[in-house]
């Protein structure tokens, strides 16, 4: 049974949606059962001074800096070997998470141990997509989608990498992100793959909304 979370946000600058995604995470996050690892990938003064005052101000955060940037994948892989949580959440730094979205993702991998991957729906992002609705925010949406979902949690081919959750049986089994993605994109979909190689399942949390600006992460 999955019981505890470690939630991993790599970042690369862009202080001002590192802002945003640490408030959603300071306040939707039960840090009974997850904690945060924040990656600065080689970056500059100012980014690096906002994630230092907001771990400081946590004791369930915690930092890494990187010297030199090295890329989205290195920055990842950083962060996986730091994680000893039963599940390892990546979650971008131009995200906005919702109410209880940490404890969704748990029931949706503790409702089958073959899990090995999963993602959450979004308004930004390739597969698992719904546009927030006129007159809507994305935390009405996180509601409505909450409300209608039957927790079915399907299977997907390609886990978001906007918010990558992987169980510690798997990343055991698997290994981490591929570095001959090089900086990044299409390394979730080989870890993905894999996972499937070796029996586990990949699927889509269909109860959790989170909101994603998109293409922020890499600065």
């Amino acid at each position: 049974m999955i019981a505890s979370a470690d939630i991993i946000i790599p970042v690369y600058n862009s202080p001002q949606m590192l802002r945003l995604c640490l408030a959603s995470v300071g306040a939707h996050t039960d840090t009974s059962l997850a904690r945060v690892i924040i990656v600065l990938d080689g970056c500059d003064a100012h980014t690096t001074r906002l994630a230092r005052q907001w771990c400081d101000e946590r004791p369930w955060a915690n930092i890494i800096e990187r010297e030199r940037n090295g890329g989205f994948i290195q920055a990842c892989n950083t962060g996986f070997r730091a994680s000893e949580a039963d599940l390892a959440i990546l979650l971008n730094s131009d995200t906005c998470v919702t109410p209880n979205w940490v404890n969704k993702i748990i029931a949706c991998f503790n409702s089958d141990p073959t899990i090995g991957v999963a993602s959450t729906i979004s308004n930004f992002c390739p597969h698992n997509a719904i546009p927030i609705l006129p007159g809507k925010g994305y935390l009405d949406m996180n509601r409505l989608i909450e409300r209608l979902s039957e927790r079915r949690y399907p299977d997907i081919t390609t886990p978001e990498g906007f918010c990558f959750a992987v169980s510690r049986t798997c990343l055991d089994r698997i290994g981490y992100l591929d570095p001959v993605f090089g900086k990044g994109y299409g390394e979730e979909s080989d870890l993905s793959m894999r996972a499937r190689y070796f029996g586990f399942r990949t699927v889509c949390v269909d109860d959790t909304y989170i909101f994603h600006h998109g293409r922020g992460t890499f600065g």
